[in-house]
């Protein structure tokens, strides 16, 4: 697991892209939880994804591989969404280019949900309810994470 921030220390873009592999423990997830959080805490506006790493000679899509699903359901339930972006394939992307390969909070939950292809086929009214679903389980990982790390405090 590593990542990358993109800019310098003096003047960070602001992009945070966390990669993880699929032998990650719960440890090193909860790991990346801390720093995600830190990161929210210390750079205000800070974007924080993630990519899933050793998938790249797989002509498959990320969410077809079942072992990248479990992968996502852990980061589920551990509650590592709740300090990723809410969405990087969303329209209201800033910076779409530089996202376009990363997961927010959004793929990870639809790839561990088994719904990315479906949702990638839903009119725009479908869709509300899929999001309205997401909605309920990223307020869980809020949960989870403010119980285990204690609550967001971000910089004015």
């Amino acid at each position: 697991m590593y990542y990358v921030n993109l800019g310098n220390k003096n003047k960070p873009l602001g992009l945070v892209v966390y990669a993880i592999t699929l032998d990650a423990t719960n440890k090193e997830i909860q790991e990346f939880m801390e720093d995600a959080k830190r990161k929210r805490e210390q750079i205000k506006g800070v974007r924080i994804t993630l990519t899933i790493g050793e998938f790249d000679d797989d002509k498959r899509e990320l969410w077809e591989i079942p072992e990248v699903r479990g992968l996502c359901r852990r980061i589920v339930n551990l509650g590592l969404i709740s300090y990723l972006d809410r969405s990087t394939m969303l329209p209201t992307t800033p910076e779409p280019e530089l996202v376009s390969a990363t997961w927010g909070a959004f793929e990870v939950w639809l790839c561990a949900s088994g719904k990315m292809k479906e949702q990638l086929n839903l009119t725009f009214k479908e869709s509300l309810a899929v999001l309205a679903e997401f909605r309920g389980e990223l307020d869980i990982a809020n949960a989870k994470c403010d119980a285990l790390l204690g609550p967001l405090r971000l910089k004015e």
